[in-house]
């Protein structure tokens, strides 16, 4: 098939794909919303799709909550500015809002905070939540700043919620002992922890069913129509190649001697399917008669098996609330 047929060159569309993670994860901030809980983490592995979580929970949050809720969302980077003013201008643009150039950071505090009880209002809400994400590169000066935040948004009137995503060390066990002032830290943001993770096994069926109903109206993604039209107009679907992918992943746990369980990070689950879905547009297989040996040729192709064993989780860790 050529280049010029296929009218997006990936083989599965963008976007952010629910799994029942995702799923889990939301209605646990939710519950947390409705019951005025003022901040939470949630840690997991790299590569898992938890910015896609963040990203989907801003899109849904309000019609699972049951009523408006306005989500700002922030990223803090490594080596992030650890000084008031540079800190708060970051969130500040942000947040969108660009009059950042006051050199006294109370002349911004004063400009930023109307400028979210606005937001909320034009909203019809005093629920705001804020999506913190990279949080795990919070350092404790900057946490403090955060404190200082929720304590303005509440003084304006505003209900907040900081929502804290980040790293497995940001899940870190917290030691009560000798806690002092941090408790201001730890009750506001640390006491309700959630672990992502990725995919089960057993719910693979699940997520593949979605990269099929991605397209307009709900139907199959152009991009498949495009590389595989025949097997498509044939019936064949994403979906059928979950039983090959959970056979492959289980041969592979076998030969490396994996005894924990393995969840299946999103970004690697994009990349073998799209892998093998290349590997169909390019040869005479059968997209009906799905290998599992192959399958476990595109996650090595995707780099997927050189970090195979860092997404072993103890069968005990179920993972979720704490």
């Amino acid at each position: 098939m050529s280049q010029e047929q296929r009218p997006d060159n990936d083989a599965l569309p963008d976007g952010v794909i629910w799994t029942p993670e995702i799923e889990s994860m939301v209605q646990w901030v939710a519950l947390l919303v409705r019951i005025d809980v003022p901040g939470a983490e949630v840690y997991g592995k790299m590569r898992i799709g938890k910015s896609f979580a963040a990203a989907y929970l801003r899109e849904t949050l309000s019609s699972v909550v049951g009523y408006p809720v306005e989500v700002i969302a922030w990223e803090i980077s490594e080596n992030s500015e650890d000084r008031p003013r540079e800190f708060l201008q970051a969130r500040m643009v942000e947040s969108g809002y660009r009059a950042i150039s006051p050199r006294d950071v109370e002349v911004l505090k004063d400009r930023f905070f109307p400028f979210l009880v606005q937001r909320c209002a034009a909203k019809g809400t005093r629920r705001l939540i804020v999506v913190i994400d990279e949080a795990q590169n919070l350092t404790r000066r900057q946490f403090g700043y955060l404190v200082g935040y929720f304590n303005k948004l509440t003084t304006a009137g505003l209900k907040p919620f900081f929502l804290l995503i980040g790293q497995p060390e940001l899940g870190s066990p917290i030691d009560l002992n000798g806690v002092g002032r941090d408790m201001q830290i730890v009750g506001r943001f640390r006491v309700n922890q959630h672990h992502f993770r990725g995919v089960a096994l057993e719910r693979i069926e699940d997520v593949l069913k979605q990269f099929d109903c991605s397209g307009p109206d709900g139907g199959p993604p152009e991009s498949m129509t495009s590389f595989l039209p025949q097997a498509y107009s044939n019936g064949w679907r994403i979906v059928d190649l979950a039983p090959a992918l959970r056979e492959g992943v289980l041969l592979v746990k076998q030969k490396h001697n994996v005894s924990d369980e393995i969840r299946l990070p999103m970004q690697f689950v994009r990349s073998t399917i799209s892998a093998y879905i290349h590997r169909l547009a390019h040869s005479d297989l059968n997209p009906a008669h799905a290998s599992a040996a192959v399958m476990i040729d595109c996650m090595q192709e995707c780099g997927f098996l050189n970090v195979f064993s860092y997404y072993a989780e103890p069968v005990s860790n179920e993972g979720g609330k704490q």
